[in-house]
């Protein structure tokens, strides 16, 4: 009697969606350096009292 292996699916080829690592990048670098930017102000600044 013959077994059978039954293999799992490779996973997912993402070489599709490399092109959009570097524009997300970009985007998530302009999205957060100037919240980087405010909260480095606002940590500098003593509060007003």
């Amino acid at each position: 009697m013959a077994q059978t292996l039954t293999l799992a699916r490779p996973a997912r080829n993402l070489r599709p969606y490399l092109w959009l690592a570097l524009p997300l990048l970009v985007l998530a670098t302009l999205f957060f350096y100037p919240l980087l930017l405010i909260a480095e102000q606002r940590c500098a600044t003593p509060a007003a009292t």
